[in-house]
């Protein structure tokens, strides 16, 4: 399922997410690839930048747009993300028209590639990208679980939710279980 290219480029997707961790922002890192060619690459900025966009597939795929935009249709791009993507980094990357989206760690609050392109619209269902999930999904959860415990004392902030009980249950799902939250005002 994952060849050698994806293993090198998700181990420097968690690099960044390393990055994004150590300045206080959720350790999710990104990196673009056509062709098995590195591209770009980047990580979360929520907190740093103070906007709710930056993450880190929105970054790297509007830093990237044109080349995407130019490059050879017969060309394959991949964009390698450590958490599964929102709505909103699905629809850019969508937009973007990749071929292929592949990520570590599953979101069971805000990832969106469940979604059924066909409830959206015909050119969703034309142009959907390959969606493969589970390549270091530890790596990842576990560095989402040290952000919650080290930064943000066992809470985790997404949008507007508290959320606490970031807990791992069982062999071969990773998800929140017991999930308790508190809206507050953005």
């Amino acid at each position: 399922m994952f060849n050698e290219s994806d293993f090198k480029y998700m181990k420097m997707a968690l690099g960044e997410a390393k990055i994004s961790f150590q300045r206080g922002d959720l350790p999710v890192g990104a990196v673009l690839t056509i062709d098995e060619k590195l591209i770009g690459r980047g990580g979360n900025c929520a907190n740093t930048l103070d906007k709710w966009s930056s993450h880190a597939e929105f970054i790297v795929l509007d830093m990237f747009s044109r080349t995407l935009k130019n490059k050879e249709k017969s060309s394959v791009s991949t964009l390698y993300t450590t958490w599964e993507p929102c709505l909103m980094c699905l629809s850019i990357s969508r937009m973007n028209r990749l071929d292929r989206i592949v990520y570590a760690c599953p979101d069971p609050i805000g990832g969106a590639t469940k979604l059924n392109p066909s409830k959206i619209g015909e050119w969703y269902t034309k142009k959907w990208s390959k969606i493969e999930h589970g390549i270091y999904k530890e790596e990842s959860f576990n560095m989402l679980v040290k952000y919650c415990i080290v930064a943000l004392s066992g809470l985790l902030i997404i949008g507007n939710c508290l959320l606490y009980n970031f807990i791992k249950v069982g062999e071969d799902n990773i998800y929140l279980h017991g999930l308790s939250h508190t809206h507050f005002p953005v």
